[in-house]
C-alpha cells in the first residue's frame, strides 16, 4: 500500500517537473513579444483599431492604456526574471549532471548560444536582462 502510494506521488512529482521544464524550455523557443505588438504591420493597436473602428480619440486612449499594461508586464518581467533564470540554471545543473563530459562541452556551447539568442532578443525588445 505505501509503496504504491510513493509510486503514485513519483509519478506525479516527475510529471510536474517535465511540465516546469517543458515551461522553461517553451520560453526559451518561443519569441516573446510586447504587448502591442502582433503579426504584421502596425500591431495590435491597428488591428484593435479596424476591428472595432476606433475614432481618433479612442485610439490616442487605447494606445495609452497598451503602452501603460506594457510597462507593468515589464516590470513584472523584471521582478520575476531572477527566479526564472534560478530554475533554469538548477535544470541545466540536473541535466549536466547525467552526461558525459563530452555531452556536458556540447550542452554548455549549445546553452550560451540560447543565451545570447535571448540576450538579443531582451536587447532588442528594450529590456536588460535583469543584469
Amino acid at each position: 500500500m505505501v509503496a504504491n502510494r510513493h509510486k503514485a506521488l513519483l509519478i506525479i512529482f516527475s510529471a510536474f517537473s517535465l511540465g516546469v521544464l517543458t515551461g522553461i524550455l517553451a520560453m526559451n523557443l518561443v519569441p516573446h513579444r510586447p504587448p502591442s505588438a502582433a503579426p504584421g504591420p502596425g500591431g495590435v493597436l491597428d488591428e484593435l483599431a479596424r476591428e472595432v473602428k476606433l475614432d481618433a480619440g479612442q485610439r490616442t486612449q487605447v494606445e495609452q492604456i497598451l503602452a501603460e499594461t506594457r510597462q507593468k508586464f515589464e516590470a513584472l518581467q523584471d521582478q520575476t526574471r531572477p527566479q526564472f533564470n534560478e530554475i533554469r540554471q538548477a535544470s541545466r545543473t540536473r541535466i549536466r549532471a547525467v552526461l558525459t563530459p563530452e555531452q556536458q562541452a556540447r550542452y554548455d556551447e549549445w546553452n550560451r548560444k540560447r543565451d545570447a539568442r535571448r540576450q538579443q532578443r531582451e536587447k532588442s525588445q528594450g529590456h536588460d536582462g535583469g543584469k
